[in-house]
């Protein structure tokens, strides 16, 4: 087999660790908390984002923008813990971990950058 299939091979099957992060403005402490099952992947996604310009977060960005990229940190608050099972779907657990932290945090209005979800 050549390096590039077993590089591939070796990608896809690596353990991707699920949770919950944030981003925090280190000058007003507003925060962003989101959730991924790839979180490092998710991330790096948002960075690429906010870098770019191009992130849907209208409010953040322009903080971004506004304060610099030195300025936000990039953390990893929880981390979702895994059984045994390759095929299990973690996204229902993960939601509730993500639902859980922003009930605590309350990342919204004048203190963060998440939006409020409507009350059902």
């Amino acid at each position: 087999m050549d390096r590039k299939k077993q590089l591939k091979r070796e990608y896809k099957n690596r353990v991707r660790d699920a949770g919950v992060f944030h981003i925090k403005n280190l000058v007003n402490g507003k925060k962003f908390i989101g959730a991924g099952c790839d979180i490092n992947a998710v991330m790096n996604k948002y960075k690429s984002e906010l870098r770019f310009g191009s992130n849907r977060n209208k409010i953040l960005q322009q903080e971004w923008n506004e304060y610099g990229e030195h300025n936000f940190e990039f953390s990893i608050v929880e981390l979702l813990e895994k059984n045994d099972d390759p095929d299990h779907d973690y996204r229902e657990e993960l939601n509730v971990l993500e639902e859980l932290w922003l009930e605590r945090e309350i990342p919204n209005d004048s203190k963060g950058y998440n939006v409020r979800k409507p009350q059902k």
